[in-house]
């Protein structure tokens, strides 16, 4: 009986620890989580800022893509709009992270129907997002390799319901995406997007703060 009374409580001991173990793997997760929503807050209200104090919006824009450029350990990011002749699109604003060759003054205009995979894509898909740029359109494929890109992640930028673009997130690396990786672009395509679009600086302002407002609820559920 003695040693069967010393089993039952070495057996106890051990899902004791094991209950321990796996109480401070939650606490572990739940600190992570709101360390990573304030960093994520500290970076919309730094975007919010760069909007009220800066009144030259592509300057607001490049500005403000450092800030997500850093943020998210991006290679490049850069934003891509139709151009107002309706038949040209290219890239309009990039931030390049420390040791990446610019490529926006080679991507400035490019003919809407020669982008035009990218745009089906995104109209059929609503993102790009992969680790196989070989699994894309040649044309895009050669695009990014001339780049050096490895993995990208594409949202559309818009105004009233019509696509005038999108942003990219570029990665010279095989990064592999998860699931708060592409919730967390998505949500800063949005606030570049209110960024980008053609409207009144504070009715601009009044968009972002609902949209942040938005975005802070989502995190907090």
């Amino acid at each position: 009986e003695p040693q069967e009374g010393g089993m039952e409580l070495e057996q106890y001991r051990t899902s004791l620890e094991q209950m321990v173990e796996e109480k401070s793997k939650d606490l572990i997760a739940i600190q992570e989580n709101l360390e990573a929503t304030n960093r994520r807050q500290a970076l919309f209200i730094k975007v919010l800022q760069i909007l009220q104090l800066e009144p030259d919006i592509p300057t607001a824009m490049n500005m403000a893509l450092a800030e997500i450029g850093r943020y998210t350990g991006v290679d490049r990011l850069a934003t891509w709009e139709n151009h107002l002749d309706g038949v040209t699109y290219g890239c309009t604003n990039e931030w390049c992270n420390d040791g990446i060759e610019p490529a926006i003054d080679y991507l400035r205009s490019m003919t809407i129907e020669a982008g035009k995979p990218w745009f089906d894509m995104l109209e059929e898909n609503h993102i790009i997002c992969t680790s196989d740029i070989y699994s894309l359109d040649p044309f895009i494929t050669q695009m990014l390799e001339v780049q050096g890109v490895k993995a990208i992640a594409v949202f559309p930028l818009s105004q009233l319901g019509v696509h005038f673009g999108f942003l990219s997130f570029n990665f010279c690396w095989n990064k592999q995406w998860d699931e708060k990786d592409v919730e967390l672009m998505s949500q800063i395509s949005q606030i570049v997007n209110i960024l980008g679009s053609a409207v009144g600086s504070d009715d601009r302002q009044f968009q972002l703060m609902r949209e942040l407002e938005a975005i802070d609820r989502h995190n907090r559920r």
